[in-house]
């Protein structure tokens, strides 16, 4: 209760918006509001952040009193603070006060909710904004999250709203279409809770109604029936039911479906369509004059609501002339439809719909006027007189049965109508009275009109004057009067005065000119005068004469005398009565005319009358010279209108002084599709003269104009939604925007873009001249994703706005994979090196170039997948190929991974799996026998796998060790399919031992096979003849050599090593220096083959006095002879071996062999050797006489030799008994060949014996007569005189029953003659093409002649065929032919050794040039003035052929390129050097012209006796102008390969890959065979005679493959070759072996050079395997003959080159022959043949192709030119080309794509069409390759060519799958057409009758192939095989869904390998509807003019989406009835196409 007495102020302190650092005070205050004294204690806050000071110190107070403090507030943080400030109040009661403290924040306010209420669909965005308010201290963050309708957007997303601030956001909707919109939107606040902001709207229609007069909805407006030329109206309400105002327009619709304009709809369609084509008339005509509704436009307020008249006025179609002919047109049926629309959605961003305009149906018949008038048109009068009257009865008959005939008859003189108007009901009939009241004479022929009345549009039918109608006539009906009213008939009587009484006015009375002819007449009237004078006969002659006269005569009666005073007429004679004479008669002159006025008067006239004629005939002239001038102006007469004329300068200033034209724009009632529609004569504004605002006056004034409603209709902008679709980031998209003025005046349309993203869109301003057209270039770029959707504002004369939207997808840059999983299988027809190969599909659907990288994904196991190319670009909407590889092996994992990484773009990664195909490998031998293996020496055996399946098989050795020293290899390794696979088995045994093991082979995707080895391991047995060697008495300087024999008495060889490196005094003699194996010196090995003894020597030859006495130095198999262990070769025990073997493996079997190994020799071969000190010493030791025949010479040569003996100090004379030594020289013991010496001795010796004491010494002379020296070249004799110690004749100092030679005395004699050395000694020609140069440069080196010397050179000349004789060869001395001085400095060829000064060298250059095929083996003669002859073989070639000449194209590659010249006669294909080299990166196609058919003729000639010359240097062959220098001064006259690492070695390998490929796959007769050159070529093969009935194929001596070259050569000729045995057993020694395989080799040859190869370069020795080879050299080193060292030649690049150009030109001869013109004639299908390469029948039209080769461009070229457009005509057809080589001009693809097409065309659509026409980078080159190799895969006509040799071919490799596809692909033309028909919805079937004659299985692999061949299927699988003689069936289904006919190709290849080989069978497949049995029967009845909807059900029976459409087929009979189904099948299948 103490708590109410007092009172706080404030009640709670809040510091709000503080900032940290600042104090704030407030004053709290309590006051005592009792009645009572109140002890107020105020507490501190516990927060130190608040301090509270007491105003005063008093604790009691008195009532009414108070107690007051400061609080103060210092914040610290930005952080709430919260406390509390405690009063007690008397202690008992507490009082809180609440202390808040608030930092600055930020406090939002909004509304959430947006309501946009109803508005209208008018296709605009319209806008709201709504406020966030910020009533904080602080500024605050909001978000704003949405991810609703697009439609509606909300900007800014985000933003910070400073403190009291109000930010705006604004809501945009797209009132696109109606509904309704309550979407939701999320508002993040700071410090506040999220919002929800609710967005509402009801978007309705802007729709338009038409009602009746009555209210009622109106959708068709009936008129009815209406008469052709009136009209009729009709009012019909609209209304905008929208509560939005709008304009409207009116148009009337004539393109819709059901308009019907003028059509008798109660006719047939044929009568209808018969009828428009007799009038030859436009199906259309200008309906717009049909149908009027007035107003066309107008404005409706909300709701509001105007009447509109619609008149219908039918027009007549028939022309006047038909009017006047037919009064009866045909009906006319009209069924228009009227558009109301609003230009509110007509002027949005997006289309009309059907709500926002309402259409009118207009119907309507105009019928023709029927009123027939009877009994005709032609009414004749009967003859009447003057005020008579005839009439005649006329009936018109109205024959409409619909509508009543008002008529109205017109006035007309003369005749009336009874009744003249009226009305005739439908069907009636009217009579009509025609009178005829003759008011004057004559005849009258007259057209009465009689007009049909109708109601008509008042003012000339114009929209703008449809306020009534009025009655008039529209139709005349015109009928034919006439009428005679004729006088003459009742002429007057002439009334005569009788002469008494005055009866008339005048004296002779009334009317009396009587001719005097009617005498008689006047009898009656005047008897008393004329009496009876007509009778009388007395002046009848007066009578008739004057009846004769050409004048007029009248009677003069008696009382006529007055009148014959007058001008009379000139051809009017009186006479009289009776007599009949002329009366008297008096002319006036002064009345009359005299003769002269009246001729006068006659001329006048005359001249009047001319002159008119004149006139006219002038006028007529003028009018047929403009004729005239018309005619001629029509004549070309060449003359250019304008030309010359420069128009007059157009200044602004005339343009503003001209007048300014009011124009109002003329624009007529168009329809909607006129007005949309752009027609010829529409004008297309030129960007560069566009104006962007008004200029001129005229068109300031019309873009100032307020268009109206129906003008602004014309004015067409659009699209009116621009998409541009997906569109990459920062990628640049362009779409084109029309602007269409229809108006005939100017039109101002501005547009106005405010985002960044459509910134490049220019130019924004436009002056649309009257009928133009212009583009507007919407150019978009974004960097941000998303969905971009924005409207763009223009305006038309800045009046009139309008929106167009335009609107984006922006997404990242992206490639599409088809799959993310490839599977990689097996492909027959390629070899096992080119691994499992696939292709993966990059797809860009961007519309920017991606960039992109594969990367692997590198795992534990590894990848061995590849993929190319590993980067590139994809264009935009482009595809790009990427080839994938499995490279297999045993061990390969066959899984991996790639990642698709694309630059700034999405990665995705592709799972490649590698699937193994099944096959079967045998071995050859399942069991491997050693035999008895030497211990400790190497044993190998090798095995041979066979793999007879269909696919590669790959192994793996699963103990490549099972035995110690046993090892296999290779571990793993594949056998090709068809082929062979080698194991080799190495044993190196440590042990003797007995085994049989087994060798498990483990095969990929196949169970394993086991290999059994066994043998058994001997010890050598190795005996020495000799066991003490005993040397006494040696003297030091002499020799001694001591035999003995070494026999190995086991079966197993025996490795023996003498080491006497210790001893260098010592050495060992062996038999055969090739078997000798010294690696170090002093060291001998001999191998000793098993039971085998071998002669040898020990020869000591001291240099100084020394004693000897140790064992022979001896190892076994590698084992040193011990000297203490009697048996160094002793048998491990059992457990080393067990411990060494596999535990637990029962495949190993060894018995062990306790026995000791020991020699058969027990002890070791003592050497024992004793030095003694020489007596005498001989100086010089060797005599050298140099002996010139031509110089001058004495009798005899003679040197000194000097013999001394030791000095008395020596130890000789101390141990000599003698105090002289005895010597002597045997000169009877020279060893010198019979031939070369006479009788008696060569040399002497004088003295030739004698003594010498200590210190003595003697000179002797050595003579000898050169005369018993035979003469020869270059001879050098070589003599040796042995000096003996002792006496002639007895013992030896040394005690030696034998004399020992103490010294030996060397002398050399040489015979100098003039000689000449060639080098090289052999010259090898580089093969060129025809008419080029081959050259080379070797050097003479002459020996031993004068200075000065002349040498001549002379080659034979080569004989041809014809008997004509040629001289391909020239040989030059660049330097003179005489042989130069000796020079001291001179340096010489490598090899010559330069013993004389007096050898110099000679330059000779060696030239060749054939201008016809030769291959050329010749010699070159040099004759010295002597007449001595030496000789150097010449090898040369030249050939057109690229399989000969392909060498040269090796090293002129970068030089020379294949070009067409032009001659004299003929166009040649010639290859030439060229300057600027073309990159080998790009296609690039030659410029060429036509070249002509080459004949080619190989003329093989040798001049000389040397048919197995030996090949000559490949330096000398380099063609010095255009062959690059090499850098291998070894090089012999030998073929060889270069080096890999060379750009010209690789263009060999791949010569050698594409060779291999080709005779891999069709060079042996039972199918495939992989081969490796030059080793499956060169192997030795013994041939044994099998039965092929069996099915062994392996059973051959040495490697079970019994494969030959010959095999080869008989299967590509088809006949055995000459000189070849059919089986052929090589012998097992080397020598016959060698020879043998010699006389092979020369025979193939020798058959292949009849054959026109080139092979002179190639002799029979290159051609063996390398132990023939080997073997051979030794033999020729045993020969003394002066050719080629082949010891320093590269063994295997000689025969690697050898092979090579053998199989070349073995394809030459046997394979390219087969093309032939013949066989290109057939395919001669193609209309276009423009540009095709013409083959000339002359010969020599190319110098380095063929005729076969020609052919086969010419043929290339005819289907390039034939199918390019054909294939590529959609995409872009490539250029024109003419292919002359076989390597650059089909780098692209496009070449043999286009000729796969001409053979193939059902592959167009599937892959040809997929290709680049234009490359321009090496990724899309090798696509195109990827796509041409999937090509000939599918058709297996691959020949293991991978696209990467197609982007960078070789042009022999290239020349092989030419010659391949001329074989193959004729057989892939269809030459039989099989068709399948039946009934629709059914399976159709057919079966194909396949025989097969031969007498071998056929096995064929089944294709259906084309665009449709989807729908076809083979039931009983892909593969048929025929049995022998034998005929089976093979059937094709089609599953029938469509009417179409479809067409596919059913292919028969031929597919087993080992097999009988088929030719492929191809045939045309055909479908055809015979029938159709309807699935349903929809009948339907509906009135005319009447909407009726048929529900026709659907049913889709594929798997995918498919398209449909209706045929409608107008038939008049029952479709149904069986005979007539085939008619409506025709009917149908016509339109369906």
């Amino acid at each position: 209760m103490a708590g109410s007495c007092v009172r706080v102020d404030p009640p709670f302190v809040e510091f709000s918006d503080v900032k940290v650092g600042k104090i704030y005070k407030t004053t709290v205050t309590a006051t005592n509001v009792g009645k009572t004294l109140k002890k107020i204690l105020i507490e501190k806050p516990a927060l130190k952040l608040f301090k509270f000071t007491a105003s005063s110190l008093a604790k009691v107070v008195a009532p009414g009193l108070s107690v007051s403090g400061l609080l103060e507030f210092t914040p610290e943080e930005e952080e709430e603070v919260r406390d509390c400030l405690l009063i007690h109040i008397d202690d008992v009661e507490t009082i809180k006060i609440p202390l808040l403290g608030f930092p600055r924040a930020c406090s939002f306010i909004m509304d959430s909710v947006l309501d946009f209420g109803c508005i209208a669909a008018s296709s605009q965005v319209i806008s709201k904004h709504q406020h966030i308010t910020n009533q904080g201290s602080a500024p605050g963050v909001f978000q704003v999250e949405y991810k609703g309708d697009p439609s509606v957007r909300l900007s800014p997303c985000s933003g910070v709203i400073a403190a009291g601030a109000t930010q705006w956001l604004k809501v945009e909707l797209c009132t696109d279409r109606p509904r309704q919109i309550d979407e939701k939107a999320l508002l993040k606040l700071q410090n506040h809770a999220p919002v929800v902001l609710s967005i509402r709207a009801e978007v309705v229609d802007q729709c338009l109604e038409v009602f009746d007069l009555q209210g009622a909805p109106l959708s068709c407006l009936w008129f009815g029936p209406v008469y052709l030329g009136t009209s009729c109206v009709e009012n019909v309400v609209l209304r905008n039911n929208s509560p939005q105002a709008c304009n409207w327009v009116c148009l009337l619709q004539d393109t819709v479906a059901g308009t019907e304009v003028g059509t008798d709809l109660q006719k047939s369609t044929d009568a209808a369509l018969l009828e428009r084509m007799e009038r030859d008339r436009p199906a259309t005509q200008d309906v717009s004059r049909v149908l009027v509704s007035v107003p066309k436009q107008g404005r409706l307020g909300p709701y509001g609501k105007t009447t509109v008249a619609v008149c219908f006025s039918p027009v007549c179609k028939s022309t006047s002339k038909e009017k006047k002919r037919d009064y009866s047109a045909s009906r006319q049926d009209y069924c228009l439809f009227l558009l109301f629309e609003s230009l509110g959605s007509r002027y949005g961003f997006t289309h009309h719909n059907g709500n926002s305009s309402v259409e009118l149906a207009v119907t309507g018949s105009g019928l023709p006027v029927s009123l027939v008038p009877s009994p005709s048109q032609r009414f004749d009068f009967l003859t009447c007189v003057t005020g008579q009257r005839v009439d005649l009865l006329c009936v018109l008959q109205n024959l409409c049965p619909q509508l009543p005939v008002n008529f109205r008859f017109r006035k007309l003189a003369h005749f009336t109508t009874r009744p003249s108007t009226g009305t005739i009901a439908p069907g009636q009939c009217q009579d009509i009275v025609l009178s005829f009241t003759a008011r004057q004479q004559g005849s009258f022929q007259v057209c009465q009109k009689l007009d049909v009345l109708g109601h008509a549009v008042r003012g000339g039918n114009t929209a703008e004057d449809v306020i009534g109608l009025e009655l008039y006539s529209f139709h005349t009906i015109t009928l034919h009067l006439s009428a005679v009213c004729c006088s003459a008939t009742t002429h007057p009587m002439p009334k005569l005065n009788p002469g008494i009484t005055p009866a008339v006015t005048n004296p002779t009375g009334s009317l009396p000119h009587v001719r005097s002819s009617e005498l008689a007449r006047c009898r009656g009237m005047v008897h008393a005068a004329v009496l009876s004078a007509d009778k009388t006969q007395l002046h009848e002659h007066r009578r008739e004469k004057s009846q004769k006269t050409e004048v007029e005569e009248f009677l003069a009666f008696p009382n006529d005398r007055a009148t014959s005073i007058r001008p009379p007429a000139a051809q009017r004679q009186y006479r009289t009565i009776f007599t009949g004479v002329q009366r008297y008669r008096y002319v006036d002159t002064n009345y009359a005319f005299t003769e002269e006025e009246e001729e006068q008067r006659q001329c006048h006239r005359q001249i009047y009358t001319d002159f008119i004629e004149q006139l006219r005939q002038t006028r007529l002239q003028k009018i047929k010279e403009r004729q005239q001038e018309k005619v001629e102006d029509d004549v070309e007469i060449g003359i250019v209108p304008s030309q010359g004329l420069v128009p007059p300068t157009l200044r602004i200033s005339d343009l503003e002084s001209s007048e300014i034209i009011e124009t109002k724009p003329k624009y007529g009632y168009a329809s909607s599709a006129a007005k949309r529609s752009c027609p010829q004569e529409m004008t297309f504004i030129n960007q560069q003269v566009m104006s962007a605002v008004p200029s001129t006056s005229q068109e300031v004034a019309d873009c100032n104009r307020t268009l109206t409603a129906q003008e602004l209709y014309q004015v067409v902008i659009g699209p009116l939604s621009v998409d541009f679709g997906e569109v990459c980031v920062q990628s640049v998209c362009v779409q084109k925007l029309e602007l269409i003025n229809h108006l005939s005046v100017f039109v101002w349309v501005q547009l106005e873009v405010d985002c960044s993203e459509l910134q490049g869109s220019s130019p924004l301003s436009h002056i649309l001249p009257p009928h133009s057209l212009n583009t507007v270039t919407l150019t978009f770029q974004s960097n941000k994703l998303g969905h971009f959707y924005r409207p763009i504002s223009y305006s038309v004369n800045q009046q009139h706005p309008g929106q167009i939207l335009v609107q984006a997808q922006v997404v990242p840059l992206a490639l599409e994979l088809p799959t993310t999983l490839l599977v990689l299988r097996p492909t027959h027809t390629l070899l096992a090196q080119s691994g499992y190969r696939s292709s993966v599909t990059l797809r860009n659907q961007c519309n920017h170039a991606a960039e992109f990288t594969w990367r692997p994904v590198v795992t534990e196991s590894g990848i061995l997948f590849s993929i190319r190319p590993a980067t590139g670009t994809v264009e935009p909407y482009r595809e790009l190929d990427c080839e994938v590889v499995w490279h297999p092996s045993f061990s390969s994992p066959p899984e991996g991974d790639f990642d698709l990484c694309v630059h700034e773009g999405n990665t995705q990664r592709l799972h490649c799996v590698a699937k193994f195909g099944s096959t079967s490998v045998l071995l050859a031998d399942k069991q491997v026998t050693f035999g008895s293996v030497p211990l400790k020496m190497p044993s190998m055996r090798t095995v041979v796998l066979h793999n007879i399946g269909k696919n590669h098989a790959y192994y793996q050795v699963l103990d490549v060790c099972p035995l110690p020293g046993l090892v296999v290899s290779p571990s793993e390794g594949v056998v090709p399919s068809g082929g062979q696979g080698t194991l080799k088995i190495d044993f190196n045994p440590d042990f003797v031992i007995k085994f049989d093991t087994r060798v498990e082979i483990a095969l990929r995707n196949m169970k394993s096979i086991e290999l059994r080895v066994s043998g058994s391991v001997e010890p050598p047995s190795v005996d020495i003849s000799v066991s003490h060697f005993q040397f006494y008495g040696v003297h030091a300087g002499s020799q001694r050599a001591i035999p003995f024999t070494l026999a190995n008495h086991s079966s197993a060889a025996a490795r023996v090593t003498f080491d006497m490196a210790e001893h260098t005094d010592f050495s060992v003699n062996l038999p055969q220096p090739s078997a000798r194996a010294e690696k170090e010196p002093g060291v001998s090995v001999v191998e000793v083959q098993g039971n085998q003894t071998v002669d040898c020597s020990l020869v000591f030859s001291p240099t100084q006095a020394a004693s000897y006495d140790f064992d022979l130095p001896l190892m076994v198999n590698g084992v040193r002879w011990p000297t203490a262990s009697p048996s160094p070769f002793l048998t491990p025990p059992s457990s080393s071996i067990s411990s060494s073997l596999s535990a637990g493996s029962r495949k190993h079997v060894v018995k062990l062999l306790p026995q000791s190994v020991t020699m058969v020799t027990q002890r070791s071969q003592r050497i024992q050797a004793a030095v003694l000190c020489a007596p005498l010493e001989m100086s010089p030791t060797s005599l050298e006489f140099h002996v010139e025949p031509l110089a001058p010479q004495s009798d005899a040569y003679t040197k000194t030799v000097e013999l001394k003996a030791v000095c008395e100090e020596s130890v000789f004379w101390h141990r000599s008994v003698k105090k002289h030594v005895n010597w002597w020289f045997d000169c009877r013991a020279i060893a010198v060949p019979t031939q070369h010496r006479k009788e008696g001795e060569l040399c002497m010796v004088s003295p030739s014996s004698g003594s010498l004491g200590p210190g003595q010494s003697i000179c002797l002379t050595v003579s000898f007569n050169p005369e018993d020296i035979t003469t020869g070249s270059g001879r050098v004799t070589k003599l040796s005189l042995p000096l003996y110690l002792g006496e002639e004749g007895g013992e030896g100092m040394g005690g030696e029953e034998v004399h020992q030679p103490y010294r030996e005395l060397s002398i050399t004699i040489i015979l100098q003659l003039p000689c000449i050395t060639i080098h090289p000694p052999q010259l090898l020609l580089t093969p060129v093409p025809l008419g080029s140069n081959a050259s080379a440069t070797f050097t003479l080196l002459a020996l031993g002649y004068p200075s000065g010397t002349m040498v001549s050179a002379e080659v034979d000349e080569v004989e041809l065929e014809d008997g004509t004789k040629t001289q391909p060869v020239s040989i030059i001395f660049p330097e003179g032919n005489n042989i130069p001085a000796p020079n001291q400095d001179q340096r010489l060829p490598v090899g010559i050794q330069n013993q004389e000064a007096k050898v110099t060298s000679l330059i000779c250059s060696v030239s060749f040039c054939s201008a016809i095929p030769l291959s050329l083996c010749t010699t070159i003669t040099f004759t010295d003035h002597l007449h001595n002859r030496f000789k150097v073989k010449l090898l040369a070639i030249a050939d057109n052929c690229l399989l000969t000449v392909w060498p040269y194209m090796a090293l002129n590659r970068s030089r020379q390129q294949i070009v067409l010249k032009t001659g004299a006669t003929a166009v040649e294909a010639i290859l030439q050097s060229y300057h600027t080299p073309s990159p080998a990166s790009g296609p690039t196609s030659s410029s060429s012209s036509s070249f002509e058919h080459n004949s080619s003729t190989n003329k093989n000639s040798a001049s000389g006796s040397f048919p197995d010359s030996d090949s000559v240097s490949g330096q000398a062959s380099r063609n010095t102008d255009t062959s690059p220098n090499r850098d291998s001064p070894t090089n012999l006259g030998a073929p060889e390969f270069p080096s890999a690492n060379s750009e010209e070695g690789l263009y060999y390998q791949n010569v050698l890959s594409a060779m291999e490929r080709w005779f891999s796959l069709f060079g042996w007769p039972s199918g495939p065979h992989p081969i490796s050159v030059p080793h499956t070529l060169r192997r030795v093969v013994s041939k044994i005679l099998m039965n092929h009935s069996t099915g062994r194929t392996f059973r051959v001596s040495q490697n079970k493959d019994s494969r030959s070259v010959v095999d080869m050569l008989h299967h590509l000729t088809g006949k055995q070759i000459p000189g070849i045995p059919l089986c052929q057993t090589f012998s097992t020694d080397i020598d016959q072996r060698t020879n043998q395989l010699l006389q092979q080799h020369e025979a193939m040859l020798t058959f292949l050079r009849v054959q026109g190869a080139c092979l002179c370069h190639i002799r029979p020795e290159y051609l063996l395997d390398m132990q023939e080879f080997k073997h051979w050299c030794s033999l020729q080193s045993n020969e003394e003959e002066c050719g080629l060292n082949y010891s320093s030649v590269d063994y295997e690049s000689l025969s690697k080159r050898s092979w090579t150009d053998v199989l070349l030109q073995i394809y030459k001869v046997l394979v390219l022959c087969r093309v032939s013109e013949s066989g290109l004639k057939p395919t001669l299908n193609h209309d276009n043949v423009d540009g095709i390469l013409p083959v000339s029948s002359q010969p020599l039209a190319s110098n380095i192709y063929s005729s076969c080769e020609l052919q086969l461009l010419s043929w290339l070229n005819m289907h390039y030119q034939g199918m390019r457009k054909t294939v590529w005509g959609t995409g872009g057809v490539p250029s024109t080309r003419w292919i002359v080589n076989f390597d650059l001009d089909l780098t692209d693809g496009l070449v043999l794509a286009a000729l796969l097409a001409a053979y193939c065309p059902y592959l167009i659509c599937s892959h040809f069409r997929r290709m680049y026409t234009t490359t321009s980078s090496l990724e899309q080159i090798l696509h195109n390759n990827i796509i041409v190799t999937q090509a000939l895969t599918a058709l297996f006509l691959n020949l293991d060519v991978q696209p990467t040799d197609l982007s960078d071919p070789n042009p022999v490799q290239m020349l092989m799958l030419c010659v391949h596809l001329y074989e193959r692909l004729p057989q892939y033309l269809p030459l039989h057409i099989i068709t399948l028909s039946g009934g629709l919805h059914s399976i159709f079937s057919k079966q194909v009758h396949l025989k097969n004659p031969s007498s071998k299985p056929i096995k064929y692999q089944v294709l259906l192939l084309g665009e449709n061949a989807h729908l076809f299927s083979l039931p009983d699988g892909s593969t048929v095989t025929i049995p022998p003689k034998a005929s089976t069936e093979l059937t094709v289904q089609f599953s029938c869904s469509t009417m179409l006919p479809m067409e596919a190709v059913l292919l028969l290849i031929s597919s087993s390998p080992f097999s009988l080989y088929g030719t492929t069978l191809t045939f045309n497949l055909k479908t055809h509807v015979t029938h159709i049995t309807p699935t349903n029967t929809v009948k339907c009845n509906s009135p005319c003019y009447q909407l009726k909807v048929i529900q026709v059900p659907l049913t889709n029976p594929f798997n995918k989406e498919a398209k449909f459409r209706v045929v409608l087929v107008e038939s008049p009979f029952n479709p149904l009835e069986p005979e007539k189904k085939d008619s409506l099948v025709q009917q149908a299948s016509s339109k369906a196409k």
